[in-house]
């Protein structure tokens, strides 16, 4: 719904890698190993994904605080430097 209401898509892909992209690399895998393994969290083999979870909660508030704070600056419908040779041939008709 996001996506389809704003037309910036810089912003939506950042949104997206912030809050879909983290949890399943760092969050999700931890989460389901502590929640299978038999002991606590802080125990010696369940404190990798301890930390990986800790990171990754870090990891998705930081980019989300910085994508609220530090929003891409669209240009609506201007044409970009890019494109402008595009609609250009080199090529010469031939006469």
């Amino acid at each position: 719904a996001i996506s389809l209401a704003y037309d910036c898509l810089g912003i939506v892909l950042e949104l997206n890698g912030a809050l879909s992209a983290t949890p399943l690399i760092f969050i999700l895998p931890s989460a389901c190993f502590l929640k299978l393994s038999p002991g606590r969290f802080y125990h010696g083999e369940n404190l990798i994904p301890s930390v990986l979870i800790i990171t990754g909660l870090f990891v998705m508030i930081t980019g989300l605080t910085l994508t609220i704070i530090n929003p891409d600056d669209c240009s609506h419908g201007v044409e970009m430097f890019y494109c402008a040779d595009a609609n250009i041939t080199s090529t010469m008709i031939p006469g």
